[in-house]
């Protein structure tokens, strides 16, 4: 079996309150938290997410293995 890299394509944007420093680790889990929600919602949506691959040589299997 040939091995393929998949990337998925998506954005999304999360609104954090002011004193909210995503570089911290309080801030880091509230926009990791949200941007979650909002990529699995997004991933519901046909059309809403692309994806773009590559091959992957080192990591193809012979037939048979999983």
């Amino acid at each position: 079996m040939k091995s393929w890299d998949v990337f998925m394509d998506a954005f999304v944007n999360v609104m954090l309150p002011d004193d909210l420093d995503p570089d911290t680790q309080e801030g880091m889990e509230v926009l990791y938290d949200k941007a979650m929600a909002k990529y699995r919602q997004k991933m519901k949506e046909p059309g809403e997410i692309s994806f773009t691959w590559r091959r992957y040589k080192d990591g193809d299997e012979a037939e048979g293995r999983s």
